[in-house]
């Protein structure tokens, strides 16, 4: 389980999405929002644009699932503001929510990543680069030290 600070941050704003909403549509009189379901949507396409950011892309169907559902909530948001009504208004709070929940379940049931070795760490040994040691071998097996691509075809060019 992989929650961050953002995953954090975006629960927070979702949470003012829905109050924002329950607001509007209980006419609770909130000074902002009142009982205007058009202040409404625009305070939660605000909230929605600000939670946006806060998710991680990836490369799957998760991902496209999210981009369609965020293309969407815009649509619902643009249609909520230009008619004030309350059924693309509670449509729109819907969807946030679903992306929410998408994105959180997402990041929840990728696996950690696997912390790496005290012991290589003291050795000053860096993840995903090369150590002395390993140039060292290279160099050896091959009697020269390893060269760049561009280097090698420019021998055989020549």
């Amino acid at each position: 389980m992989t929650l961050t600070r953002k995953d954090a941050a975006a629960t927070a704003l979702t949470i003012l999405v829905v109050l924002a909403f329950l607001a509007t549509h209980e006419g609770w009189g909130v000074p902002l929002i009142g009982d205007s379901h058009r202040w409404a949507a625009g305070a939660i396409m605000l909230l929605g644009a600000a939670t946006c950011p806060l998710g991680s892309p990836g490369r799957g169907l998760t991902t496209k699932l999210c981009a369609t559902l965020g293309a969407i909530a815009l649509l619902l948001a643009v249609l909520a503001l230009a008619t004030g009504s309350l059924t693309p208004l509670s449509l729109l709070v819907v969807d946030i929510v679903v992306l929410w929940a998408i994105s959180t379940l997402r990041h929840a049931l990728r696996a950690p990543h696997e912390p790496i070795p005290a012991s290589r760490l003291r050795r000053g040994e860096r993840p995903g680069r090369r150590t002395a040691k390993a140039v060292e071998s290279t160099t050896r097996s091959c009697g020269r030290p390893p060269t760049r691509l561009w280097e090698d075809s420019a021998r055989v060019t020549a």
